[in-house]
Formats: structure tokens, C-alpha cells, sequence
């Protein structure tokens, strides 16, 4: 958690001003460093940038990469539909495309693989013994699509489904002959040894950043990436200075999310993600959790401003912690209905007027205390049971207690009590 000190450093209003044109260039010496850094580290564990081609069955996505953010099997199916509308490019995908070896049989991303694989139905079930060479650090969503066509992942693209509602190869060759070859062959990857990340730890994320900022999609990461980077910058710079300054995370920052980190936004986003306690922090991880497993960023979508609402709430309430509501809050945001929530293609589900938290409002104190008091009983006396259960189930069953026990706070149920949350769990 950080040092109650952190917060002072959080100025009154932001430091620089959002751009007026929404395409400015971010400043050069911040991309710059991040290009240099992933250069220097290319040419250090690859200098002869030689490529292997490696079949999608022997590749997982790291379990950092995308900021800890789990591969979406519905973001992969649009994928999909999208590649069978417009036609595979095997040339266009064929680019920038980086991975790391595995450390060994109990490196944490294949265990991490595996039980993203059984939470998810649109991703290829992996088997127990699955046994990758490599872990993606680029192109994850995409090699994700081949693996799915090649293991027969179930999908809602009809025409290149079998009567059980899976993927078939045969009517995916019939469809696109680029694809189905390329989903069994694989593409031409950059691998770099896993002594790499035990040296260079920052690599992951400057490799991945790069390959981003070359093919211009650094602006186009999702609100949730955003979050979770900006988490790690705070996590590193309290790691190394045990003070986290405004200032030089949102200069880290700027490299990679420039629209981010000077917008007006970003003060509340600082102060949210300080309430939260940072990337390695529970919070933050939970909500990491529920995103990767249930929202496709493709029709699910948070404006910044949204998320930034919730930084204008203080981290504690009468000595309570407001991070447990302020995260179910967010996962009611994604969880919320499309069709009366869905505004020029984000979700607004709450307002500064919904979440604003009034003083002298008897009544909204007194449900925050039983809100507050309902998560802080089901994390001390129902999480530990959940915690046997298996990842999938965990984060489904914590997501529906959290997004209840959101709903009945911002639609002013009185019923909060921990009685009503027993039955609900117990339901």
C-alpha cells in the first residue's frame, strides 16, 4: 500500500493542459526512450533479428503483457469475423512480432494459460500438460485466433462452425486459405531468451510498447491497459523512491499513452489508482481479473472521464477503505446494459452526480457504512472459501457479489446488510 505521504504530492490542478488536437504527436523524447530502450534490448538478446516460425499451439500470451490484462475470447471471435469479412493478410500480420521462451515447465504464464483457457468458452481449452516454447509479447490476440481455429475453439461465426458450434478447420479453409494455413504453420516470431526478463524485467513492457508506437496503436490501447500502466509506473516508482511523484509518473507515462497523461483527466486517474494501492495491490488485480474474463473492449468501453470519477473519492471513509466499492463500482460500469447505457459507443452508467459523496446526506452515508461493511465481510469470511475454488469461479463469483452490492449502493437500496450477502452467496 502506499505511504499516506503519496497523496501530497498530488498537485491542485494538473500540470500541463490537454492538447486541442486530439492527434498531437506525444513528446518526442518520451517515445524516443521507450524506442531506444526496446532497441537496445533487441539488439542485446537477438542481434542477428533472426526469426522462427512457430506453430500457434506452442505459444501463450505472457502473463504481463498487455499490462497483466488477459487475452478476451470475444474480443478474439470479432477478431476472427473480422478477418473471414475483410480477408487474412498474412504479410500484414506477419511484422513485429516478439515472444520470450518459456523459463521451464513451472513458468507462470503457462499455468496462467491454462486456467485463462478454462474460464473463458471462446478460447482453446488447453490440456493440464500443454507444453509451450514461448510466450507472446506482441500479436497476442491474434496468434490466440490461429490457436482457436487449430483446436477447434467454440465460436459464434456461423458458416465456419461444425454442428457442436466449434471452429472447424475445413470450413475455415473453405472461407480463407491464408488463414487456415497460417493457423496451422503459425508466423515469423523474434524470440528472446528468458534470461531476458530475469536481467531486464522493463523489457516485457518496452518491447511491447515499441512494436506499438511503430504501427501508431499506442492511442488505441483500452481505458483498463491505461489504468493498469499507469499502476505499474506508480507501483515502480514507490518500489524505488518510496514516494510515488505526480510529476514523474505522468512523464513515464507520456511515452506510451501521451492523450492519457495530458489530459485533465489524469489528476483523477493518479488519485484512483493511489486509493487502489497500485498494480500489485489486490484491488487492482481483481479488477484486471474480471476485465480479461468477461468485457470485450471491442462493445464495451469506458470513457476516461468515467473511470475518473472515482478518483474524486477519498481512500477512506470513517477509517474504511473506499478501494472495495470503488472497484465493484467499476465492474457494475462494465456489467451495466448496453442498451440503456450505451452513448456514442461508451458506457455511462454513472455520473459525478451518482457517486458524489454529500457530507451532510444522512441517508447515502449510512448506505456507503453498510456497503463498505458488506465487502470488507464477504473479503474477510467468503474470499478464503473462493480461494479454493478454481481461478474462473473465483472472479465470477466475487464479480456478481461486487456488481450487487454496487447496483443496490448507487440505486439506493437500503438492503446491504451482510444478512442480504449471505443469501446472495449462499444463493
Amino acid at each position: 500500500m502506499y505511504p499516506q505521504s503519496a497523496l501530497a504530492v498530488v498537485p491542485t490542478v494538473p500540470t500541463v493542459v490537454a492538447h486541442d488536437n486530439p492527434d498531437d504527436e506525444p513528446p518526442c523524447d518520451d517515445v524516443q526512450g521507450i524506442v531506444r530502450r526496446a532497441v537496445a534490448v533487441r539488439l542485446k538478446y537477438n542481434p542477428t533479428g533472426a526469426t522462427q516460425l512457430i506453430p500457434p499451439k506452442l505459444l501463450g500470451f505472457h502473463a504481463l503483457n498487455r499490462d497483466g490484462i488477459a487475452c478476451n475470447g470475444d474480443r478474439c471471435d470479432s477478431l476472427l469475423k473480422q478477418f473471414l469479412h475483410d480477408g487474412f493478410d498474412k504479410d500484414e500480420a506477419n511484422r513485429d512480432n516478439y515472444a520470450v521462451e518459456v523459463s521451464g515447465p513451472k513458468d507462470k504464464s503457462i499455468m496462467y494459460n491454462i486456467e485463462v483457457s478454462e474460464e473463458q468458452t471462446k478460447l482453446a481449452t488447453l490440456p493440464s500438460d500443454w507444453r509451450p516454447i514461448a510466450m507472446t509479447l506482441s500479436h497476442s490476440h491474434c496468434n490466440q485466433v490461429f490457436k482457436n481455429i487449430e483446436m477447434g475453439a467454440p465460436s459464434d461465426n456461423a458458416g465456419v462452425v461444425d454442428s457442436f458450434g466449434k471452429l472447424s478447420k475445413e470450413l475455415i479453409l473453405r472461407a480463407d486459405k491464408s488463414l487456415a494455413a497460417t493457423s496451422h504453420t503459425g508466423l515469423d516470431w523474434v524470440v528472446f531468451p528468458a534470461q531476458m526478463l530475469v536481467e531486464n524485467p522493463q523489457a516485457l513492457h518496452d518491447i511491447s510498447e515499441a512494436a506499438n508506437i511503430k504501427n501508431g496503436a499506442m492511442l488505441l490501447e483500452t481505458e483498463m491497459q491505461a489504468l493498469q500502466r499507469l499502476a505499474r509506473h506508480c507501483s515502480a516508482e514507490t518500489n524505488s523512491a518510496q514516494e510515488v511523484g505526480y510529476d514523474s509518473v505522468q512523464r513515464l507515462l507520456a511515452g506510451s499513452m501521451p492523450k492519457l497523461a495530458s489530459s485533465g483527466h489524469f489528476k483523477e486517474l493518479f488519485s484512483l489508482v493511489i486509493t487502489l494501492g497500485g498494480q500489485t495491490a489486490g484491488w487492482m488485480l481483481g479488477l484486471a481479473e474480471f476485465y480479461g474474463q468477461f468485457v470485450n473492449a471491442d462493445f464495451r468501453k469506458l470513457r476516461f472521464a468515467t473511470v475518473a470519477l472515482m478518483g474524486t473519492w477519498p481512500g477512506t471513509v470513517r477509517g474504511e477503505s473506499t478501494a472495495p466499492l470503488i472497484v465493484a463500482i467499476l465492474k457494475a460500469c462494465y456489467a451495466c446494459d448496453p442498451d440503456r447505457y450505451m452513448k456514442e459507443e461508451h458506457l455511462e452508467f454513472i455520473s459525478a452526480k451518482d457517486i458524489k459523496l454529500v457530507e451532510t446526506d444522512a441517508k447515502q452515508s449510512a448506505r456507503l457504512d453498510s456497503a463498505l461493511a458488506a465487502l470488507k465481510y464477504f473479503n474477510n469470511d467468503w474470499m478464503p472459501a473462493l480461494a479454493a475454488t478454481s481461478r474462473g469461479v473465483r472472479i465470477q463469483l466475487q464479480g456478481l457479489t461486487d456488481i450487487a452490492l454496487a447496483q443496490a449502493f448507487l440505486m439506493k437500496d437500503t438492503n446491504l446488510d451482510t444478512y442480504s450477502l449471505n443469501c446472495l452467496m449462499k444463493h
